[in-house]
């Protein structure tokens, strides 16, 4: 499945939904494909507008199953979207500017923002408003990212005040963004990240690209 509805919008935008009105299922209402088989198209001034691919649920079965985003879900999941939106074109800014990570017990490295947007654009986005298919041995993380596989839980959904804000969801985006970067591989070599060690090191990057783009 080709990935993360990221097409082109007219400018970066920080707040708007990412859905447009005729973007439904992988922004083609009819058969729910994307018949350019293209995960993410740009503008001429490389902004970027992303929607989410599916939602995680338990069959009658208990098995996890997915299903493919409909136009309710872009709207249930609007602020995801946009938040989604925000990251990728606040990294697409940073462009080739390098940030070094530095996590204990692991050699540092470093990313570029182009990397961290294409990692974005080019992952199947999850929403798992349930956490159905929440790792169990990453405990209640909001967000996670594998190759090609992106998952939205409910902890970055929740929209009690204080939680699941536009801002915090955005860093969360460019946080998850930076995993299984180039950088990251090479230092890892196969060893798997610690859940707690990586936490601030990964979250002071985000906060850095963050603010390049709404200073």
């Amino acid at each position: 499945m080709r990935v993360n509805r990221c097409t082109a919008s007219g400018k970066p935008h920080r707040y708007g939904s990412a859905a447009s009105s005729g973007s439904v299922v992988a922004n083609d209402p009819v058969n729910g494909k994307d018949p350019t088989g293209m995960s993410c198209t740009k503008n001429g001034e490389g902004a970027y507008s992303c929607q989410i691919d599916r939602v995680a649920y338990k069959d009658e079965n208990n098995k996890v199953q997915y299903r493919a985003a409909t136009a309710d879900d872009h709207k249930d999941y609007a602020k995801a979207e946009s938040a989604m939106t925000n990251a990728a074109n606040a990294a697409a800014q940073a462009g080739d500017t390098k940030f070094q990570v530095k996590v204990d017990g692991v050699e540092p490295f470093n990313v570029t923002g182009n990397e961290i947007a294409s990692n974005l654009a080019s992952a199947t986005a999850t929403v798992d408003p349930n956490n159905v298919s929440l790792d169990s041995r990453i405990g209640d993380a909001k967000m996670s990212m594998n190759p090609g596989d992106l998952r939205i839980y409910a902890g970055a959904l929740d929209s009690r005040p204080g939680l699941g804000t536009m801002d915090q969801m955005t860093v969360e985006f460019l946080h998850e963004g930076i995993h299984q970067t180039p950088g990251e591989i090479r230092a890892l070599g196969g060893i798997p990240l610690s859940p707690s060690a990586h936490q601030n090191p990964y979250n002071g990057v985000a906060l850095k690209i963050f603010g390049r783009r709404y200073r």
